[in-house]
């Protein structure tokens, strides 16, 4: 009997270790590198028993607990607003932009709801979650935070947009937080038009979030939650963590609220694995040194034009070093010492090679990261987004160079490469800021699986918000205390001056009296 009830007490200690909670994560932008950042935390939570419902672009390999749900015609509605060539123009307005962002989403997000996957999400009413997971983009997804009555975590593979750092009590600051968007020569010693453009960026963000896209968007979830939809700022202002991946070698230094954690130290770099044979060989024979050049996962060849594209292999062509080569394009002659493929898998194993002298990116964070993480020096070629500060950075700190998008050239190209080959000091600080990169207390892997799981234990994470998050905004700017500051001080002058006045006119009537 004894053994029956130890055996018994063992199984439901079993259970309890290895409850996995239901989890439902949406990360509807359609971008690889949104999503790749946290490929490795839906698996871990997998491998640890959770059941993961993931909503995504860009579809991982199945494995047991991960149920997925494909997003990715997303991508078409993107294309069909020409997203990325408005945001690369550097004639668009930010109003462009925004419409460009909003109407691309608004229409993914309308086929979604008219899905199958969706109105199961919405009407199934077996569905049971215990936490939603959603990108800190746009809000419109965190509308099942409420429509299950669940905490949600709002994740971002970049510094998010404002209005999550307010909902998360983040102080905001047009000087010493600009948006992450906004351009700017130095962050650092802000000219005085760059703080007024700073201060009207960031109210006018604010107008439009609150007064056109938060309503806009509620009037499109009513159509499929009904009438009851609460304003989106109220649905937003209930999210319980914010997980950003920022880090200070690539963003200024901001002050983050218990609730805010940083998840910036390349929680997508895994362990280094073999490259393929002929990769192998190829940058092994680069005794000269290699480059490794790409733009990303947005940026395709036919966002560069002839001339751009023709500059760079005259470049490449004339240069001593091996070149590896990613973009989407056709040439009709490429040397031998030049590689050019659509997609190289192995960025990070790319740029781990000892050979690897410099690294051409577009400026993402991602492959920023990856190439800190290898202690390679870069040339950035910044096109659009947080891309442009996240490039200054770099120049900065001395780990790399900036050539101009519209200034790609044979020969800046050319001066740029034998710069960084020639100075030991741009390889030397990427080196130095890599040891910084990789010292943390805890992998950013077992970070963020923690804090989740904390917010699944407790059921939310309320009791880490800001107080002043739930002040009028007269107590939180103290409006009240200055008034009667500013009441005392004039009751004090009134005072002072009516004394003076009777004390004037007492010695005006002395003084006619005694002459008198």
């Amino acid at each position: 009997m004894l053994a029956v009830n130890i055996s018994f007490l063992i199984f439901l200690g079993f259970i309890s270790i290895n409850y996995g909670a239901n989890i439902l994560a949406i990360m509807p932008t359609a971008s690889f590198s949104h999503q790749v950042v946290f490929r490795p935390l839906w698996k871990e939570l997998a491998n640890k028993g959770h059941n993961i419902t993931l909503v995504t672009t860009d579809l991982m390999e199945n494995m047991p607990n991960l149920t997925q749900i494909d997003l990715s015609y997303g991508y078409s509605h993107y294309q069909k607003q020409n997203f990325v060539d408005i945001i690369s123009n550097d004639s668009s307005s930010f109003y462009e932009m925004a419409m460009a962002a909003r109407k691309a989403t608004n229409e993914t997000n309308n086929q979604f709801f008219q899905s199958p996957e969706g109105q199961n999400l919405i009407h199934n009413p077996d569905n049971l979650f215990d936490l939603l997971v959603v990108e800190a983009q746009l809000p419109t997804m965190m509308v099942f935070s409420w429509w299950y009555q669940i905490p949600f975590v709002g994740v971002s593979s970049l510094d998010c947009a404002l209005q999550y750092h307010e909902s998360a009590g983040n102080p905001i600051h047009p000087i010493a937080n600009p948006d992450t968007n906004f351009p700017l020569n130095d962050v650092f010693e802000m000219t005085f038009w760059e703080r007024l453009n700073s201060f009207l960026y960031i109210n006018l963000y604010r107008c439009l979030i609150r007064f056109l896209t938060f309503r806009n968007e509620r009037r499109m979830l009513q159509q499929y939650f009904g009438e009851a939809v609460p304003n989106i700022v109220d649905i937003q202002n209930n999210l319980s963590l914010l997980l950003i991946d920022t880090n200070p070698i690539f963003q200024p230094v901001r002050p983050l609220m218990p609730n805010t954690i940083t998840i910036g130290n390349g929680m997508h770099l895994g362990e280094s694995q073999p490259l393929t044979a002929d990769l192998q060989d190829f940058l092994d024979d680069a005794k000269e040194g290699a480059i490794y050049f790409s733009l990303g996962s947005n940026i395709k060849g036919k966002n560069l034009n002839d001339t751009v594209k023709k500059s760079l292999l005259e470049a490449f062509t004339s240069m001593p070093y091996k070149v590896l080569w990613k973009i989407d394009h056709k040439f009709d002659k490429v040397p031998k010492h030049v590689r050019i493929q659509k997609w190289f898998s192995a960025q990070h194993d790319i740029l781990r090679h000892p050979n690897i002298k410099v690294f051409i990116t577009q400026g993402g964070l991602q492959s920023m990261q990856e190439s800190v993480h290898a202690g390679k020096p870069m040339i950035g070629i910044p096109f659009f987004g947080d891309q442009h500060m996240n490039v200054k950075r770099m120049v900065q700190l001395g780990y790399g160079l900036k050539v101009h998008k519209h200034n790609i050239t044979k020969q800046s190209i050319q001066e740029a490469v034998e710069e960084i080959m020639d100075k030991p000091i741009y390889t030397e600080n990427a080196q130095e800021y890599g040891r910084i990169f990789r010292d943390v207390e805890v992998p950013n892997l077992d970070k963020a699986v923690w804090w989740l799981e904390y917010v699944i234990r407790h059921k939310g994470a309320r009791h880490l918000r800001n107080p002043m998050l739930e002040m009028p905004f007269w107590q939180i700017y103290m409006l009240d205390v200055i008034g009667l500051i500013l009441l005392c001080f004039v009751a004090v002058v009134f005072v002072g001056k009516l004394i003076v006045k009777t004390i004037y006119r007492k010695l005006i009537v002395n003084k006619e009296k005694k002459t008198n």
